[in-house]
């Protein structure tokens, strides 16, 4: 037998039906039949018709009317629908946390605050379990990658890696060398890195004034992307006037 309910909780009931929720979903968490809960709202609306709207119910109105209209654009503007996979929704929602509120959007998805919350959660542990999985991989790459004269690459290390029984993925090493400035260098491209490097001398010694023209000039080289090619450029600028002396384009495929 139900327990009695009060007008306090009918009006409550109304309100949740007038929100958009089902009378199905009302009844089976209130405990009341379908005809009770209908009766309710059509008591509801005979009774705004038969006296004035006062101050307060226009604002439960008005509440109600801008919360739906901001759900309805929501699910207008998202990546997915409120009947796609939890996961997906979950991913929607965070996404779009920084917009509005985590009431709405959990409303508008039809997803329980709790159950996002505990996405979050989860995924906080996930992410502090990659982060601590790369700073043990981090000391490991580098010291193969200073070993091999730094000529190998994610490729090399991965294998290496796996001789050891450390499971892991190429791509991972990748990441973690990129993040890290640590680039595969063949070995003739090394030493004459260094060679040149050793021979280069710093003429200007960064006085970069001329008392002429054509006492000093200064080049540089640079390119772009353009379709499938690239193309560069090499300007020699006169530091005197400060002017184009000569430039050359040149131009490849990018594949």
């Amino acid at each position: 037998m139900n327990k009695r309910i009060g007008e306090k909780e009918k009006r409550k009931a109304v309100e949740r039906y007038l929100c958009g929720e089902t009378v199905d979903s009302i009844c089976k968490d209130i405990g009341y039949p379908r005809s009770t809960v209908y009766d309710w709202i059509r008591k509801y609306k005979s009774g705004l018709q038969d006296h004035q709207v006062n101050l307060k119910d226009y604002k439960i109105l008005k509440t109600i009317y801008e919360r739906q209209k901001l759900v309805v654009h929501i699910l207008q503007n998202a990546p997915c629908k409120a009947s796609d996979p939890l996961r997906e929704r979950l991913e929607v929602i965070k996404e779009m946390s920084s917009k509005y509120t985590i009431y709405t959007l959990c409303d508008a998805f039809n997803v329980p605050k709790g159950t996002y919350y505990n996405f979050l959660l989860r995924r906080k542990g996930e992410n502090s379990q990659i982060a601590k999985r790369r700073s043990e991989l981090k000391p490991i790459i580098e010291e193969i990658y200073n070993k091999s004269n730094q000529t190998f690459g994610a490729g090399k290390i991965a294998a290496v890696m796996r001789d050891r029984g450390i499971i892991v993925t190429e791509r991972l090493v990748a990441d973690i060398m990129h993040k890290n400035g640590w680039f595969s260098v063949r070995t003739n491209a090394k030493a004459l890195y260094e060679y040149c490097e050793r021979r280069k001398e710093n003429i200007l010694k960064q006085n970069f004034k001329a008392e002429k023209p054509n006492q000093v000039w200064v080049s540089d080289v640079t390119y772009f992307s353009y379709n499938v090619r690239k193309l560069y450029i090499c300007v020699i600028l006169d530091l005197y006037s400060r002017k184009v002396v000569a430039f050359k384009i040149s131009k490849r495929n990018s594949t």
